[in-house]
């Protein structure tokens, strides 16, 4: 009988769940940056390579402000388009039922 070596076991990281992770107390413009970097942060340690992650990123904040600027304009039309959405029930243009 072969006897095969065991393969190498990956080391299993434990993250927490976004509930707490996030202030669910904050608003959709608070949270969404702090989701877009938990992800990000989330998917680069998988990767398992520091330095290629830190020459992705580079050394200066221009990635940090780039992701910045993204998730608050992206956060600011998902408020838009929430408000658009209530306005179209209140309206009638759009129906709705509640507790389903």
């Amino acid at each position: 009988m072969a006897v095969k070596a065991a393969a190498p076991r990956s080391r299993r990281i434990s993250y927490p769940s976004l509930d707490e992770r996030l202030d669910q107390g904050r608003t959709a413009r608070d949270r969404t940056p702090r989701l877009c970097g938990w992800t990000l942060a989330r998917a680069l340690a998988r990767s398992g390579d520091p330095v290629a992650t830190a020459e992705y990123l580079g050394g200066d904040d221009a990635f940090d402000q780039s992701i910045t600027d993204f998730c608050e304009r992206y956060a600011d039309q998902n408020e838009q388009d929430y408000e658009e959405f209530v306005r179209a029930i209140r309206s009638g243009r759009l129906e709705a039922v509640e507790g389903v």
